[in-house]
């Protein structure tokens, strides 16, 4: 019984079929709608509260649309102030609507009237991406810019100057302030970052309709639709990995964020029903690659993630190796949702030739409960990589 409770499975996505029609119908009166809430809430396991009488929304006009003649889609964060900054396009530009203690300002960022994208960094300034439509000597027709404003104002970068028009622009802002954008260019799905270098830009897959989360690495993660299929990319230090996680019926409109585990949730539309999905896996990532000379010891740190609602410990496997391969041979024991670093050694023989690879399985498996497993791949190169980046300026 104890296992059956365990509805997790290792390595695998969780799906939930979100039915909003199917809530009972509301009473006309405060008191009846308090009494139908608190019975869902009841059904649900969830705890009963009873709202105040005195309970209301402050509701405040912002930006009077008959200034505009039509008003895109808005993005709204929440500096550490807990103010408002609103982000939108209209009538051919982008705006930015911010409140402070005096009132509420507007300013225009740029030209453009597709879908934008806000950020606020840690000190509370905005930062936007989206795509631009006009055409000028400095800039082609269709691009992807990014602005940020600080102290001295507002900056404006060409990012890229190839972009399918209409693209969602989804920005993200990594521990050092660096941008990371996920858009749809004429060669596919593509993904953008910046450094101390410049701009550098990878193409990750034939695809659209992006939404972007980046990990506590500054690794990004990135669901879109490709063709028919929704599909779940992220970056490690080796490359990109991609997986397919839904392509059953007419799915669509994906957003993604990550939890405090690193696992990806994934909200979307399939045949008209809102889904949600949770990738769960015992053991993370999937695959890895690494690369030493001759000689040398790779280290490769996964995780492993408990995913039963009890403490329990997993056993750790290794096989379908040649080089020597150090690992621990459990991990744990781990409370509900905990995660532990595992670190895999593996040494490049000092006589192998360069270009030879070795390819090792790490599989971790519950302790009494041999039917929840999951595993995965480390491939190591004898030799070296040479990375060229590409800047776009």
């Amino acid at each position: 019984m104890r296992r059956l409770m365990n509805l997790l499975m290792l390595s695998t996505w969780l799906f939930v079929v979100v039915q909003p029609e199917k809530l009972p119908t509301l009473g006309r009166t405060s008191r009846d709608h308090r009494r139908v809430q608190n019975r869902i809430m009841r059904s649900e396991g969830m705890p009963q509260v009873n709202a105040s009488e005195t309970d209301w929304w402050k509701t405040e006009s912002v930006v009077s649309t008959k200034q505009f003649s039509e008003m895109t889609d808005r993005n709204l964060r929440l500096d550490a102030q807990g103010h408002p900054h609103i982000g939108y396009g209209s009538s051919g530009y982008i705006k930015y609507v911010y409140q402070d203690t005096s009132g509420w300002y507007t300013q225009t960022v740029g030209i453009g009237n597709y879908p934008t994208s806000l950020a606020l960094d840690r000190e509370g300034y905005p930062h936007f991406s989206y795509i631009g439509e006009r055409s000028s000597i400095d800039y082609p027709t269709d691009y992807l810019i990014y602005a940020y404003r600080d102290a001295v104002g507002w900056h404006e970068q060409l990012v890229d100057g190839e972009v399918g028009m209409g693209t969602t622009t989804p920005l993200a802002l990594d521990g050092d302030g660096f941008p990371h954008i996920s858009y749809t260019g004429y060669d596919g799905l593509m993904y953008a970052y910046e450094d101390t270098a410049g701009w550098h830009i990878e193409r990750v897959d034939s695809g659209d309709n992006p939404s972007l989360a980046l990990d506590r690495d500054g690794y990004p993660h990135i669901c879109y639709m490709s063709a028919d299929e929704l599909k779940y990319a992220y970056r490690e230090a080796s490359g990109w990995r991609i997986q397919m996680v839904d392509s059953e019926g007419a799915v669509g409109s994906p957003s993604l964020a990550l939890d405090g585990v690193g696992r990806p949730r994934i909200s979307y539309i399939r045949d008209n029903n809102l889904i949600y999905t949770i990738r769960y896996g015992a053991i993370w990532p999937l695959d890895s690659w690494g690369y030493g000379l001759p000689g040398s010891t790779i280290t490769y740190t996964l995780q492993v993630l408990n995913t039963t609602q009890f403490t329990d410990t997993y056993d750790v496997a290794v096989s379908n190796y040649v080089w020597l391969t150090e690992v621990l041979e459990s991990a744990g024991p781990l409370a509900p949702a905990e995660s532990a670093a595992l670190e895999v050694s593996v040494r490049v023989p000092a006589t192998v030739t360069l270009g030879s690879e070795d390819t090792v399985t790490i599989t971790v498996t519950l302790q009494g409960d041999s039917s929840k497993t999951g595993s995965a791949t480390l491939t190591t190169f004898a030799g070296y990589v040479v990375l060229i980046p590409v800047i776009v300026k």
